[in-house]
């Protein structure tokens, strides 16, 4: 009987169908954790503030530019850059060129031809009777505008490499998130498109100041859950990723307010003494216990910071992790969630 390699019983143990766009990541060694994740991501360089798409919500994430260039019109002089759709028109108006390869479904398993693009990218609207504006009209259709998108879905894949002990990231696709409106004129929040993103040769050799647009997004309410990726490859035990670098930090660490910390006093960020007064129901006597905890034990999310690299012209999207950091739950004397918060920020390097 012929023996194989334990490397060939490795890859014969692997999906039958592995994604093109990272199977050299489920090859490589050194990659120890692969997982898919998707999420809302604005990528405007202004929030869009008070529009319906974040009326009861903070954003999903910050937007910080790096660079952002554009070229004048005909005439010589730049028109209005409108930044709260400025990566919305470009990415848009890319579409529509055909620049990018372009989907019906999230999978990428359903090519849409570019001469059928017009009839996916339509918006519903309602039409109101001119005479009493409460009494819908009639529902009728219109081309997809920039600023009909309020933000985009991205589908990314996330990975470790445990020989350098860093994270990384790539672009599979994004979609165009509108607000429209169904066949029975209530609002629905659809996808019409998937663009396919493939990561260029030269991706890591590219700087901010060589592309139409890049900046830095920092997760806020899109930042994963310990639960929430899918898993491809290995698995990511993030509990005890913190604790590791708690212990002997492999990179750079900054606070919550991007300033240095000493290696040494780490711990002093994630073990906290709060002081707790209660009374009495009785007597009113008033009762202060000094309670030490370890933040690390309420650890509920991980987010990435990350830099994005635009350019419609060349057809590029892509970007790296440039951060990581811990989030924590803030929770009241009762142990009632309150909110979250950054527990401190590991450079990627």
């Amino acid at each position: 009987m012929t023996k194989l390699p334990l490397f060939c019983l490795c890859l014969l143990s692997l999906p039958s169908q592995l994604p093109a766009q990272y199977t050299d990541l489920m090859n490589d060694r050194n990659i120890s954790w692969v997982a898919e994740y998707t999420t809302d991501f604005n990528f405007n360089p202004v929030d869009i503030g008070s529009s319906y798409f974040y009326a009861d919500s903070e954003p999903n994430n910050d937007v910080n530019v790096l660079q952002l260039s554009a070229t004048p019109d005909v005439g010589g002089l730049f028109k209005e850059r409108q930044l709260e759709s400025f990566f919305s028109k470009k990415m848009l108006d890319a579409i529509r060129a055909g620049v990018f390869p372009v989907f019906e479904d999230e999978q990428l398993e359903k090519p849409i031809a570019k001469e059928q693009l017009p009839q996916y990218l339509q918006r519903r609207y309602v039409e109101f009777n001119s005479e009493r504006y409460d009494e819908p009209k009639s529902i009728v259709s219109s081309e997809v505008v920039a600023s009909d998108i309020g933000f985009f879905k991205v589908r990314q894949v996330f990975f470790y490499n445990k020989q350098e002990k860093v994270f990384g990231s790539r672009v599979l696709a994004i979609a165009p998130v509108i607000e429209t409106f169904d066949v029975g004129g209530m609002y629905e929040s659809v996808t019409p498109v998937w663009v396919k993103i493939d990561l260029p040769k030269n991706a890591a050799k590219y700087i901010a100041t060589e592309v139409a647009y890049s900046f830095e997004t920092k997760m806020n309410h899109n930042a994963p859950g310990l639960n929430s990726f899918a898993n491809q490859k290995g698995r990511m035990d993030f509990l005890q990723w913190v604790v590791g670098e708690v212990a002997q930090p492999s990179h750079s660490v900054l606070d919550r307010y991007f300033q240095p910390i000493d290696p040494s006093k780490i711990q002093d960020y994630v073990l906290q003494t709060d002081t707790i007064t209660t009374f009495d129901a009785e007597t009113y006597e008033e009762q202060v216990r000094i309670v030490e905890s370890n933040a690390i034990k309420d650890l509920e999310e991980i987010g990435f910071v990350q830099h994005w690299f635009f350019d419609d012209r060349k057809g590029l999207l892509f970007n790296r992790v440039v951060a990581v950091t811990p989030k924590v739950a803030v929770k009241d004397a009762d142990g009632n969630k309150r909110g979250s918060k950054v527990l401190f920020y590991l450079l990627n390097k």
